[in-house]
């Protein structure tokens, strides 16, 4: 026989977030909100999931964003798989937002210890997520933010600029991964622009 399901609140508070790359390269700031969905399957494996908000915080400087927000989950425990998704954005006005970076944090110890002692209220626990060794590299080299970095650091190359002044200008807002893909890119776009060069000169020499 299934456990009876009980009632619970999960309260998260979204204290603030430091270190985020800065995904406009210009302005070196970001428009930044914070996102958390609950999710996991019940009992019967009925999949569930809930999702919060906290506001924008506008222009935030240095990759850090302040927010002291709360959000409130109810949910039925015992579950299974249960965990938490926590994403952070860059706000875009005109288009859709820029995914910054994501954590997830398990809540199977959580959720055993409050439906094995019956407890409604816990003590309050704090966790620090990396977000930045969550972000899904695919889905940021495909983000607007991404393409303008990479258009940024090409001007930077073609100026003559060398990889660190390059960095410095930058600050967080790309990886050293990322940087040396960007230039790496550009080296095959001259190299393979040089070649297309001599080959055209070679068809119009033949002529």
């Amino acid at each position: 026989e299934l456990p009876k399901p009980s009632p619970f609140v999960l309260r998260v508070v979204v204290w603030r977030v430091k270190g985020a790359p800065f995904m406009d390269p210009v302005t070196r700031q970001n428009d930044m909100f914070v996102t958390g969905r609950l999710e996991g399957m019940d009992l019967e494996q009925h999949v569930f999931q809930e999702e919060r908000s906290t506001d924008v915080h506008w222009r935030a400087k240095e990759g850090r964003a302040n927010f002291h927000h709360r959000w409130n989950f109810l949910v039925q425990l015992p579950a299974i798989d249960l965990r938490i998704v926590i994403q952070a954005w860059d706000k875009d006005i005109l288009a859709s937002n820029d995914l910054i970076g994501e954590g997830v944090i398990p809540l199977k110890e959580l959720m055993l210890l409050g439906y094995s002692q019956g407890k409604k209220l816990m003590r309050a626990r704090y966790t620090d997520i990396d977000l930045s060794k969550t972000v899904n590299p695919e889905e940021r080299s495909n983000s607007k933010a991404y393409l303008r970095m990479r258009q940024r650091v090409y001007e930077m190359l073609d100026q003559g600029k060398q990889r660190d002044e390059i960095k410095l200008q930058l600050g967080g807002s790309v990886t050293e991964e990322e940087l040396s893909r960007m230039i790496s890119d550009r080296e095959d776009v001259k190299t393979k622009s040089f070649y297309q060069k001599i080959i055209n000169y070679i068809g119009e020499s033949n002529q």
